[in-house]
């Protein structure tokens, strides 16, 4: 049978969505269609709207509907403190943990030559500029541990080291809940890299005492990982080390 036209395309348009491959776009398209037409309607129009709404912040870069979000905005967050992150998505999963109240800045990319991506399209020269303007003490690098990630962390870090900035790294190790026995070789050398003295741990309870519970353990990996991806317990277990970067230099 031969499938009508514009369901064809509505199959074809649900398929540019991560994870949607043929069975499923005609799954969500005949549902859609034949089950939930004012969803469907309602899901047109919002993504009308969003389209023609949505922008990319003048200072930090992370996708909302106005020229300056809401963070970039929000007084109380401590300006001093930078967070820099891949993408709007991984904005978003370190905000749902409400560990971080400082700001970010949203690369919307990382290094890429083979795909022509390099600093000017990430707009590192604005970021430097908004870590001068700020006087920003510390800056927190939140990349995903991928070739490109790992490849725009240590560009990040070679010209930040001599604005006399604190740059520190999110931690990395076994999972919270994971178990040796299925841990990968590179997660287990990154776990050991990392390792954090008990008594160090200890003595910085009373000023993180919402890290009470997690001292004793490894911290959390993101090696292989896709920050977006992690859970709110293992972003939360992911604490920002006060170990300089320069010491994953070496």
């Amino acid at each position: 049978m031969k499938v009508s036209k514009n369901i064809e395309n509505l199959m074809s348009s649900l398929q540019i969505l991560p994870g949607v491959g043929p069975k499923t776009a005609k799954r969500l398209s005949l549902f859609l269609l034949a089950e939930n037409k004012e969803g469907a309607k309602n899901l047109s129009s919002s993504i009308d709207s969003a389209l023609s709404s949505v922008k990319h912040c003048k200072i930090c870069g992370v996708l909302n509907d106005l020229d300056e979000c809401a963070i970039c905005t929000d007084l109380s967050r401590d300006e001093k403190y930078l967070c820099i992150v891949e993408s709007t998505s991984d904005l978003f999963a370190i905000e749902e943990t409400n560990e971080f109240q400082g700001k970010y800045f949203v690369l919307n990319g990382l290094l890429s030559p083979i795909d022509g991506i390099g600093p000017d399209e990430l707009k590192i020269k604005k970021l430097l500029n908004l870590c001068t303007q700020r006087e920003i003490k510390e800056v927190i690098i939140a990349l995903n541990s991928t070739l490109e990630g790992e490849a725009t962390s240590y560009f990040l870090l070679e010209n930040l080291k001599e604005m006399n900035i604190k740059v520190t790294k999110l931690a990395e190790g076994v999972p919270a809940g994971g178990d040796l026995d299925y841990v990968d070789n590179n997660t287990l050398k990154r776990a050991f890299s990392w390792m954090t003295s008990l008594a160090f741990e200890a003595e910085n309870q009373n000023h993180h005492p919402e890290w009470k519970n997690i001292y004793n353990k490894v911290e959390v990996t993101l090696t292989t990982h896709d920050i977006g991806m992690l859970s709110e317990k293992d972003l939360r277990l992911a604490k920002v080390m006060d170990t300089e970067f320069e010491k994953y230099n070496h």
